[in-house]
């Protein structure tokens, strides 16, 4: 298995336990829906995260780095869906090695949010790689700040990029597929028990 999708997975299963240890039922509310959101988003069932139970009617995302200049707000699910959604897996998504503490108000957290492309899909967005037809990792370290309200639903996010962008060449037995991916994920879904 991809040392990248073995992180993927152990993201998820670090935000169980955290989940499994907490006492708090506010807390253990903010860490499911932060685990349905996150598994929700990256299978592509994205509709399903701007659920009334998971997201609040008017969020607010917040980014800056990422690719935008400057610091970017997006306000309400048409734009948060457009800018942050509608093409969400033109890569393979992946986040782990992330560091998180729950409070009442919410989540905060430090963590690697990557993407894995091809050397093609770089090139035309003007990164110098050496080889076109090779897969490449381009991680991005992040602080980020989710607000949840009293129902323990999202109401936005906060992600700033912290320090360069960093590319890397993918060595064939660490390359994942959105299909892997999706598959050793799709058991975080909170309807896969019902499955």
């Amino acid at each position: 298995m991809s040392k990248y999708l073995d992180k993927q997975i152990r993201w998820f299963e670090e935000i169980q336990e955290q989940m499994d240890a907490c006492s708090s039922p506010k807390h253990k509310k903010i860490l499911r829906n932060y685990m349905s959101h996150a598994a929700y988003e990256l299978v592509g069932e994205t509709e399903k995260l701007f659920g009334p139970e998971l997201m609040v009617d008017e969020p607010l995302y917040v980014i800056s780095g990422l690719g935008e200049t400057g610091l970017r707000e997006f306000r309400g699910r048409d734009k948060v869906k457009a800018r942050f959604y509608d093409n969400l897996n033109e890569g393979v998504v992946l986040v782990y090695d992330e560091s998180r503490a729950v409070a009442d108000w919410g989540l905060a957290m430090f963590a690697t949010v990557s993407q894995i492309m091809s050397g093609n899909q770089l090139a035309v967005m003007g990164v110098t790689i050496d080889d076109p037809a090779a897969r490449y990792i381009v991680e991005h370290k992040c602080a980020e700040r989710w607000p949840f309200d009293e129902k323990g639903r999202v109401e936005g996010e906060e992600v700033h990029q912290i320090g360069e962008t960093k590319v890397t060449k993918l060595a064939p037995e660490e390359n994942v597929t959105i299909e892997e991916r999706n598959a050793a994920i799709r058991r975080f879904l909170p309807d896969a028990a019902r499955e």
